[in-house]
């Protein structure tokens, strides 16, 4: 899940060199009955209570160094990497859809060039790279080759899943 973000992040804003800023942290997730059953998520454990729990290592990404995007050259998109995606968070996915509908409104657009500075240039750039991102992610979820299924609280509470491509 965090890569298929990531990729969409990085082709939306024009992250240019992102490969080799790109960190992790470790977590264990493991469902809990204590008080029904919840996904719970802990950064330690030992190794006695990964094994009563059925814990699973789960490496969560941390992306660094941000600061080379929005008016630089699109590597992400250059490189394809949006039409390579085969799996995606279903709340990620439902986010863009939201946010390609939010962008078109003012108060969207003042918020991004107050609260970080992004010019009419810069904006028109992430609007457009949005719009891409959601016609090639829909494309590909209608057509079957794009699934929605990286929800790992879905997936340990059993929940089903929403492959709604709209």
């Amino acid at each position: 899940q965090n890569v298929a973000d990531m990729i969409v992040m990085d082709t939306m804003l024009n992250q240019q060199d992102r490969f080799g800023n790109v960190h992790t942290t470790n977590s264990y997730i493991y469902l809990d009955s204590s008080e029904g059953v919840s996904v719970k998520l802990k950064n330690k454990m030992t190794e006695t209570e990964v094994r009563s729990t059925g814990a699973v290592l789960v490496k969560n990404m941390m992306l660094k160094d941000n600061d080379c995007g929005v008016a630089k050259e699109n590597a992400a998109k250059k490189a394809g990497l949006v039409q390579g995606l085969s799996h995606i968070s279903p709340e990620t996915y439902a986010r863009l859809l939201k946010l390609q509908v939010e962008v078109s409104q003012e108060t969207t657009k003042s918020f991004f060039k107050d609260e970080t500075l992004m010019t009419d240039v810069d904006y028109a750039s992430m609007k457009q790279n949005l719009s891409e991102i959601v016609q090639t992610l829909k494309k590909a979820c209608r057509e079957g080759r794009l699934q929605l299924d990286l929800d790992l609280n879905g997936h340990f509470a059993n929940k089903p899943l929403n492959q709604s491509c709209e």
